[in-house]
């Protein structure tokens, strides 16, 4: 990310100093949040919620919260048909209620049964003809399984039950964007590794960033030469403090990109963030020996200077 900002170098002593804020504001992505580097005994902790939310849903057997929060317990412990059963019946007691809308689509989506997912949405929608909020995570659904035109089609009906519904409209643009960028046509579907890429991206944009972190591997698997989602990996891995693990996903994405501009910059701010400021001003350098205007490098290779 370019940055603006201008420092005043009154001293030596100051030097570190700005060098910390500096590379602190050269490493701000907009992906993903930071990492809370808290240790607990999740498997404990999470058991102690199943027993309250079980006890919530004795009390109260007709609200769809506590389903869809113990059905998130569930799914954290990999308990899928528990986690499945229980956002569905979430989803059956309020069709428009979105957090179980959206557990819903994310476990059958984890436990690769997307499709089974689509037919009970599906099923749902004929009994609530009239939910928005049902017709987008049709479409949300049909997009995690790569069917972009009945993705496009569902967010599209939801925006007309509902014209004021921003978070669709984005969406629909988003798929748009990537069906240029791939150079598809709406009724294709995207190969494996290029779904399992742009579901990581969606993903990690809810802030679901553990099982983005999950597909991006997973498409680098399935297409070991996929430059775009080593990019995305590596992000995800600088943002969480990991410099040394991310340089050598991003030197995978500058060797197999087919434009490695981005891809290079992404590497010399991991090199700043492992404290390699000399391979990061070369590899700057290299960014502008392709591109001599590129404004990131122009502005970033000016503040290494500055505090060099």
């Amino acid at each position: 990310m370019p940055l603006e900002d201008k420092i005043n170098l009154e001293s030596l002593s100051e030097i570190n100093k700005i060098k910390n804020s500096l590379i602190s504001k050269m490493l701000t992505y907009s992906l993903v949040g930071s990492l809370c580097f808290l240790t607990i005994n999740r498997n404990v902790v999470w058991q102690d919620d199943i027993a309250l939310w079980s006890d919530a849903i004795n009390k109260s057997p007709k609200k769809a919260r506590p389903y869809t929060n113990i059905a998130a317990k569930y799914q954290r412990l990999g308990m899928f048909e528990e986690a499945m059963n229980n956002a569905g019946k979430a989803v059956k007691l309020e069709a428009n209620f979105v957090p179980g809308l959206q557990y819903m689509v994310d476990i059958y989506y984890e436990d690769g049964r997307i499709e089974d997912c689509i037919k009970e949405l599906i099923g749902l929608s004929n009994r609530y003809p009239n939910s928005h909020h049902l017709f987008y995570f049709i479409g949300q659904a049909m997009f995690f399984g790569g069917n972009m035109e009945g993705a496009l089609s569902n967010i599209k009906h939801a925006i007309k039950l509902y014209p004021e519904f921003p978070i669709a409209k984005k969406d629909i643009q988003f798929i748009k964007d990537y069906k240029k960028i791939l150079g598809k046509k709406t009724d294709d579907k995207l190969n494996k590794a290029e779904t399992l890429n742009i579901v990581g991206m969606v993903l990690a944009r809810k802030g679901r960033v553990d099982r983005a972190i999950r597909l991006f591997s997973e498409s680098i698997t399935a297409n070991p030469s996929f430059s775009e989602a080593y990019d995305n990996l590596g992000i995800i891995y600088l943002k969480r403090g990991y410099a040394s693990e991310a340089i050598k996903i991003f030197i995978n994405a500058v060797k197999y990109a087919h434009n490695p501009i981005k891809a290079m910059n992404h590497l010399a701010l991991a090199y700043i963030k492992n404290g390699e400021l000399i391979k990061a001003e070369k590899e700057f350098k290299r960014v502008l020996e392709l591109d001599s205007g590129n404004k990131e490098a122009l502005n970033n290779l000016k503040m290494l200077n500055k505090i060099n």
